[in-house]
């Protein structure tokens, strides 16, 4: 799992589905002025068992995971409610589906849209929240120093150079 592709592919759906500014809630940086969406990736839960790839002849093998993501969208200003409701509508268009898949990333379920508005200087500013379900996978390497498989070929010669004989051998540990 490569974070920073979660991030690009979240933002590239965002701001092409809203239009407005989008912004990661977990960085130290500016905040537009409403409208905006922010988005965070939380929590990664693992799903199930990895799956253990072949060992290759360099005695390497590749794991490989499903993992859930909690992902929280935010919506803040005029109109939050509506562009929360676009984003989680649009996760039926197979368009952003691909786009989402282009970043390894699959929807498990679209969310409810939630009514966040907050009051700020004596009047309610609109606010609006989705919480998809999204799934990744995750792929790691582990030198683990055997191989389970061995083959190769023989040729004995004679005493003048001709081929005595020719042996193959493959063993499967």
């Amino acid at each position: 799992m490569i974070v920073e592709t979660l991030q690009l592919g979240l933002y590239n759906w965002i701001h092409t589905v809203t239009g407005v500014p989008v912004v990661r809630m977990d960085q130290n940086a500016p905040i537009p002025s409403v409208p905006y969406i922010g988005y965070r990736l939380g929590t990664t839960s693992k799903i199930a068992e990895d799956f253990a790839g072949a060992v290759n002849i360099y005695g390497d093998a590749t794991s490989v995971g499903t993992r859930e993501l909690t992902v929280s969208i935010q919506g803040y200003g005029r109109g939050a409610r509506q562009r929360c409701e676009d984003l989680r509508d649009s996760l039926e268009r197979e368009s952003v589906r691909g786009l989402l898949r282009d970043s390894s990333m699959i929807v498990v379920e679209a969310g409810v849209v939630s009514n966040i508005a907050q009051l700020l200087n004596n009047a309610y500013e609109e606010r609006a929240l989705l919480e998809p379900r999204i799934r990744t996978w995750s792929e790691t390497g582990d030198q683990v120093g055997y191989f389970d498989k061995v083959s190769g070929d023989a040729t004995y010669l004679g005493a003048d150079g001709s081929v005595v004989a020719t042996y193959a051998f493959h063993s499967q540990l």
